[in-house]
């Protein structure tokens, strides 16, 4: 889809294929480093004294995965797990296969290595990508088809998938997280209240695990297939089979009630962004025409259907729990209660950019014929559309107003884990750069979210070669418009004044294409129909 997408934009404004395309946070960018594809590994790889870092480290990176990882996205049941921990170093035996028990473990590694932003960036990559590789070859994954599938497999395979999303390498990200998905299908997780009889002993209800697991897997999908424009492969009807998580449990019995909640409350915000989703994407087939199939969403109609899903939106926002708001003035918070505030406040500001951004898009990329600054004979349908324009600008100005105000480490980590931050920060930089096309929507407070996005970007440079290249071609785009601007003699020109081509030729000189860098994989879907809803 990506192709075609680029060839009918070359098509339309009459640009030369080429160009480099730009690196996304959480779909190909190397956050993590360059992870190479292929990596070889000496043939005592399964011995575990080869793959286990002293006790005392080890038990360092776990406290930090359960402290700052875990209640985020509780992949792991803590008790379960941590029995198995002790028992390994220990010498006993486990209660399940010790080799897919490393390979988890050794992704927990890799994470809780990453997360440390006090550390020198080529020592942090060096030990995860270590761990990483470690847990890959453990678990063999060309042999995941022929294996019985097991809870383990799909927490493992979630895990690696979590670390992969902020690697250089996508297909292995689609492919494990697939393959966990496929897998708990397998296992019946996607069926609410089937349970293995008899069931295995645990210090749980197991029929909570799998519960709880499962919707691990449809959070991940929901992630993947957001962040690379794909569609998803649960289906909402299935995945919200099992929505109603109990309110006991998170895998930890500590804070268990507040977090299960919060665990909720995004899949709930997932789900309802998986639909935005769909309705950006062209339901149209020559096939579902000749069967007469129903469509889930009508072509030509997404401002109505947008404003059905901000609706659910709003709704989701009203009906959260007052201890999951995060509304600045509470004070005493446990830390983990403020973590998962301030994520699941970000990830409510992205759904609603997401929502909003194909009315910016309309505005910003518009043809010169349509393109106007002037309020007279404007019809409901333009001014619907300009003032969504201004709330997705307004998303991305309180993104950034959020991760500024957190974004400084208290001890090894920040309030949220920093590749987080860089990917709310990227789309929310996106944003104000479309804007920057617009007289009427680049305003001076606009301009000082602005600043003040490149500053906190500026302040994660330490963390990696990408965020500086990301800084640097931040900076130079928006220096070529605001030459071109100040070049119209100070004033922010109108379209009229440019050919229909002018602000898409900035983007190529830069060596980018603008489909691509503005609305890249993480959002374009919406581009296939929307010319058909004005």
């Amino acid at each position: 889809f990506a192709g075609e997408l680029k060839a009918a934009i070359d098509a339309r404004y009459g640009l030369p294929s080429g160009g480099r395309s730009n690196l996304t946070p959480m779909m190909d960018a190397p956050l993590f480093g360059l992870l190479p594809r292929h990596h070889t590994t000496d043939n005592n790889i399964y011995d575990v004294d080869n793959v286990l870092p002293p006790r005392k480290h080890a038990d360092q990176l776990i406290d930090i995965y359960w402290r700052y990882i875990q209640p985020l996205e509780p992949f792991l049941e803590k008790e379960r797990f941590t029995d198995s921990y002790h028992a390994l170093f220990d010498g006993r035996s486990l209660n399940t296969d010790e080799r897919i028990f490393i390979s988890s473990l050794n992704a927990i590694f890799a994470l809780s290595t990453q997360i440390q932003e006090c550390m020198e960036p080529g020592q942090r990559e060096q030990a995860s990508n270590a761990f990483f590789h470690r847990a890959w070859a453990l678990i063999r994954p060309e042999t995941i088809l022929w294996e019985p599938g097991s809870l383990e497999i799909v927490q493992c395979l979630l895990l690696l998938g979590r670390y992969l999303q902020c690697t250089n390498n996508p297909h292995q990200t689609w492919m494990a997280i697939g393959s966990a998905v496929r897998i708990a299908q397998s296992l019946g997780l996607h069926v609410p209240n089937i349970t293995p009889h008899p069931p295995p002993p645990s210090p749980m209800n197991e029929r909570l695990l799998r519960r709880q697991l499962w919707q691990c897997c449809v959070y991940m999908d929901r992630c993947i297939s957001w962040a690379f424009g794909k569609a998803s492969m649960v289906s909402s009807t299935v995945s919200s089979a099992t929505l109603d998580l109990p309110p006991n449990y998170d895998g930890d019995s500590q804070n268990a009630d507040t977090s299960a909640t919060c665990f909720m409350k995004t899949l709930e915000l997932y789900e309802i962004a998986n639909h935005v989703m769909l309705s950006q994407v062209s339901a149209c087939s020559n096939t579902t025409n000749r069967l007469g199939l129903p469509r889930l969403y009508e072509n030509g109609d997404y401002f109505g259907t947008a404003v059905q899903l901000d609706n659910c939106i709003g709704k989701w926002e009203k009906e959260l729990p007052q201890l999951l708001k995060h509304d600045g003035f509470q004070v005493d918070v446990d830390d983990t209660l403020h973590r998962q505030r301030v994520m699941l406040r970000l990830r409510f500001l992205h759904a609603r950019i997401f929502l909003f951004r194909p009315m910016l898009a309309r505005i910003c990329l518009a043809q010169s014929e349509t393109a106007t600054n002037s309020s007279i004979d404007q019809g409901l349908g333009d001014r619907v559309l300009q003032n969504s324009a201004f709330l997705c600008v307004e998303g991305a100005q309180k993104m950034i107003n959020l991760i500024h105000e957190y974004h400084k480490p208290v001890g090894p980590v920040a309030v949220i884990p920093w590749w987080s931050r860089i990917f709310y920060l990227h789309i929310a930089s996106t944003i104000l750069i479309a804007a920057m096309l617009r007289a009427d929507i680049f305003t001076p407070i606009i301009s000082q979210s602005w600043s003040k996005a490149m500053s906190t970007l500026q302040a994660h440079e330490h963390l990696g070669p990408f965020v500086q290249q990301c800084v640097t071609t931040f900076q130079m785009l928006s220096c070529k418009i605001m030459e071109t601007h100040h070049a119209s003699g100070g004033q922010f020109p109108s379209l009229e004044g440019y050919s229909s081509t002018y602000f898409q030729e900035v983007f190529q000189d830069m060596g980018l294409e603008p489909d691509n860098f503005l609305f890249g994989r993480e959002d374009m879907a919406w581009l296939s129909n929307f010319d058909a809803a004005q």
